[in-house]
């Protein structure tokens, strides 16, 4: 087998193989997979909505997760001086501004997927510091903050009865609104491809369940006010990547002459103010807290995010050393309270497995996720953080790909290839609760571009499964039934596979063969289960699980690999456009 230039990356890997968990435990063990689409979600027509429902369905996602953005949700958002009103009271708000964010989440329990919704961007002027034409970002008020995750914690307690009926005209939007709904609306071309589930010659996941659970019993019209409670949503976090500038300023104040961390102060604040407050109006829910970015800047003039573990430590207010800070900022310090970690590890311009800990010591890129398992465990020992902080969520992660993007580095092959990769290293990290994809579908170039700049926009990702006319690529299918392999001895090789296909038994077949080998000359590989000495050439796995098996190594060089899955009528392949596995490295 050929090597590209990856022998350290590698040889990390497997050194980690050492301290994998016991496999009885770990073959049990799955990942709940959370995806994120708001052009998709939060910006659609009802059919195309639902055409997007069938699509995470058939990917096996367990939870979408929304933006409940606070300045396109709350009142006069681009007022200098705070409406009068109570902000706690979800009857408070003009409703139809939240049509949409009601409309997903009651699709969503239509259609049996669970949700979670970020409390965060962006603030309104009134509650920040920005100027007209900033996104409110600035200085952000904690109490202002905690209000509206209140709120909306309260919305979605699976009780509430949207009051009146609905306004057809809808309410006047804020300056944020129509800027997102300039750019993802924008991106909303006429698909020229059937239903993935068509693509891949697989039944429908669900079918059309319209009148079952009518929307406009939930939602009203303006003829009818609501008569059902809107859906009950038991997953919240607090704000979306404070270490980055986008979301969270500043990042850094200068003092002394040195660029120090502000915005993990401000974001302690925040916490601090809204997570008791948000118990106490829902103490059935979970409230995750990070929600941070895998990575920062490193000697910076002030601009740029901080790193996420620097970042962690200066919101527990202890230095490198992890020494109690003496500043001003950590005055009064209290445990950061949470019931887990939200973190973005993403490995964009990498293989998953490279490990940057001596270049960018505080970055967590996926490889890394077993150091912020280690800060987190620290911290809570030290009694900086509440126990529950230990539990991690990746709650978005993805590889852009060339196509479309002709500036990325990885194809769509290598997005396909990588994905398992990336959930078997957060896999083997026992506190990790999560693995995400973001997006569904491609977002095309230009949505939020303004003039000529050739700076990245807001929202421009090609990250998705899917291409921005409905194309399903490579990675669907190698995420609904995906294998990646590494060798873990001389002889030996250790398959990791994740299936996301409904319920049930499924059989499970492992093929090889030579690298440029026709379809017809993959032969089924003899696999074992770990711990044991007997095996076969299929084997049986829950159709919603994490395998791990082992074999022998076959003879001769470069060979190649891909999984098949028995669903009871056919043999689901995913190779689409020639892609198979190859060993963790190689070509």
């Amino acid at each position: 087998m050929t090597y590209r230039g990856t022998g350290r990356a590698i040889a990390a890997l497997l050194a980690c193989a050492v301290a994998l968990l016991a496999p009885a435990a770990a073959q049990a063990r799955s990942l709940d997979t959370v995806l994120q689409d708001d052009a998709q979600f939060l910006h659609r027509s009802e059919e195309q909505l639902r055409r997007s429902m069938e699509e995470i369905r058939l990917l096996g996602v367990d939870r979408l997760r929304i933006t409940a953005g606070w300045s396109v949700l709350t009142r006069d958002p681009d007022a200098r001086t705070k409406p009068l009103f109570d902000a706690t009271d979800p009857a408070a708000y003009e409703q139809e501004r939240f049509r949409n964010l009601d409309r997903v989440l009651t699709l969503s329990r239509e259609y049996g997927i669970k949700t979670m919704i970020d409390v965060a961007f962006w603030a309104p002027k009134w509650a920040s510091a920005d100027g007209p034409a900033e996104r409110g970002r600035t200085n952000i008020d904690p109490a202002s903050y905690r209000d509206f995750a209140v709120a909306v914690a309260r919305r979605y307690s699976g009780s509430y009865l949207i009051p009146g009926k609905a306004s057809p005209s809808g309410a006047p939007r804020g300056s944020d609104a129509r800027y997102l709904e300039r750019g993802y609306g924008s991106s909303n071309p006429a698909d020229g491809a059937p239903p993935v589930w068509e693509q891949l010659g697989v039944p429908a996941p669900f079918g059309d369940r319209r009148g079952e659970d009518p929307l406009d019993a939930v939602l009203g019209t303006a003829d009818q006010a609501a008569t059902l409670p809107l859906p009950k949503v038991d997953l919240f976090t607090i704000w979306n990547e404070p270490n980055h500038p986008g979301f969270l300023r500043p990042q850094w104040v200068k003092s002394q002459g040195r660029w120090r961390p502000s915005s993990p102060h401000a974001y302690r604040a925040m916490v601090q103010a809204t997570y008791p407050a948000m118990k106490a109006s829902r103490p059935d829910s979970t409230i995750l807290v990070g929600g941070t970015s895998g990575a920062g800047v490193y000697f910076n003039k002030g601009t740029g995010g901080v790193p996420p573990l620097r970042f962690l430590r200066e919101l527990a207010c202890v230095d490198d050393e992890f020494r109690p800070l003496r500043r001003d900022a950590c005055a009064g310090f209290q445990v950061i309270p949470g019931d887990g970690w939200s973190h973005h590890p993403y490995s964009l311009r990498t293989l998953p497995s490279t490990r940057n800990r001596a270049s960018r010591p505080d970055d967590v890129p996926i490889a890394e996720v077993p150091a912020l398992a280690d800060t987190l465990d620290r911290l809570v020992k030290m009694g900086r953080l509440s126990p529950a902080n230990r539990q991690i969520w990746i709650t978005e992660y993805g590889y852009e790909t060339n196509p479309p993007d002709t500036d990325e580095k990885y194809t769509p092959g290598d997005q396909a290839r990588f994905l398992p990769w990336a959930e078997y290293l957060a896999w083997r990290v026992p506190s990790v609760q999560s693995f995400a994809q973001f997006l569904l579908r491609d977002l095309p170039p230009g949505a939020f571009r303004v003039g000529t700049s050739k700076k990245r926009a807001f929202g421009e990702w090609q990250s998705g499964l899917v291409t921005t006319d409905g194309r399903a690529k490579v990675g669907f299918s190698h995420f609904r039934a995906g294998i990646f392999i590494e060798q873990a001895a001389t002889h030996r090789l250790r398959i990791f596979g994740r299936l996301r296909m409904g319920t049930g038994v499924r059989k499970v077949v492992i093929d090889t063969a030579p690298a440029n080998a026709k379809a017809s000359e993959f032969k089924p590989l003899t696999t074992l289960t770990p711990g044991k000495s007997e095996g076969g050439v299929s084997f049986e796995s829950d159709a919603d699980s994490s395998f791990l098996r082992f074999a022998r190594v076959p003879a001769g060089e470069g060979r190649r690999y891909r999984i098949r899955v028995w669903d009871g009528k056919q043999w689901f392949v995913p190779v689409e456009r020639g892609f198979t596995a190859t060993v963790a490295g190689t070509e």
